[in-house]
């Protein structure tokens, strides 16, 4: 179908409907305007492809479960103060589109469009954003802890109880999501 529209787009904008001789300076013109904007449609078609795919439901229920495992292994890295792994897997993929990214990378938010009761599951995206937002927050605190004024206290507690939070509210979230399939 996008190579129909392709093929029509290069037609209409080439000039194709004129019998009449142009000169070779206004060929070339005509032509490179149609190849641009040809080019151009078929670059834009393309992620409207890709988006089709990560839009079900069973892929943003997957995505959830990985952010999940994701997750699990990092109250043990903020024990052994591993501050840069912790904020990777924050912001990294995976998790980072739960709460660092806009609303429309979300898989929360994408299950949301699909749910009979958006606003119990965007209600529960908003928290989970706030936990992992906490816990990156205070890391990140963490991780100038003794370079900074004051008493150079860690904060470990912090972040790993945001984080325990965002699993158990991703839990939840899996369960309504699965309500959605």
């Amino acid at each position: 179908m996008c190579m129909w529209m392709l093929l029509i787009l290069m037609f209409c904008c080439s000039g194709g409907t004129s019998l009449t001789y142009n000169s070779p300076a206004q060929s070339r013109r005509s032509f490179g305007s149609s190849t641009i904007v040809a080019t151009t449609a078929f670059f834009f078609t393309l992620p409207l492809v890709a988006v089709a795919a990560d839009d079900s439901a069973d892929f943003n229920i997957a995505s959830l479960k990985k952010a999940k495992l994701l997750l699990k292994p990092l109250s043990q890295a903020l024990e052994e103060e591993k501050w840069d792994t912790v904020r990777s897997v924050l912001k990294g993929p995976g998790v980072g589109e739960l709460w660092n990214l806009s609303l429309a990378k979300s898989p929360v938010s994408k299950l949301a469009k699909l749910s009979d009761d958006p606003v119990t599951l965007l209600d529960l995206n908003d928290e989970l954003m706030l936990s992992l937002q906490m816990a990156d927050q205070i890391t990140y605190a963490n991780s100038f802890a003794y370079t900074q004024p004051g008493n150079g206290k860690l904060d470990r507690g912090g972040p790993i109880t945001m984080i325990k939070k965002a699993i158990s509210q991703l839990d939840e979230i899996i369960v309504i999501a699965d309500g959605v399939n």
